[in-house]
């Protein structure tokens, strides 16, 4: 044979092989698909005969995210601008793995530093021209706040 015809004959196998995993794959999603109708069944009989399962007790930390973040309501942000200590526990809730913490008023603050920049460069490019001169806008709040 020739390296074509091996090419080919190879190329036959695999489609066999492929051809038996699609029916096997088939065969699982008719037995899941049985499964799941079974299930549903079930359910619908359950409830119609009226069992229904007791309410799952709430923590606080549940209520609280439930009734909506604190950190986008007013309840979470600071009235000299950002978030207060309740705005960022609920953004924290939200978002795993963020660290948000206080603004630093410190010279030198690395942290700082980067915050007035790019806050800076935002309300030179997001905000509109009333924004940037309203004293009260959250964005110029947060920058008193870092002592920008």
């Amino acid at each position: 044979m020739n390296e074509q015809q091996n090419h080919l004959s190879q190329l036959l196998e695999q489609r066999v092989t492929l051809t038996q995993q699609l029916e096997g794959i088939q065969a699982q999603t008719t037995r899941t698909r049985d499964l799941m109708l079974k299930t549903q069944g079930a359910i619908e009989y359950l409830e119609a005969t009226g069992v229904k399962l007791p309410e799952p007790e709430t923590t606080e930390e549940e209520t609280e995210v439930s009734e909506g973040a604190a950190w986008t309501k007013k309840s979470g942000k600071n009235k000299e601008g950002g978030l207060n200590e309740k705005g960022r526990k609920s953004y924290e809730a939200e978002n795993p793995g963020s660290d948000l913490k206080a603004p630093s008023k410190k010279k030198g603050n690395k942290r700082r530093a980067s915050f007035c920049a790019r806050m800076k460069g935002m309300k030179k490019k997001l905000t509109s021209a009333k924004t940037a001169r309203d004293p009260d806008s959250r964005i110029n709040k947060s920058l008193r706040a870092w002592n920008c």
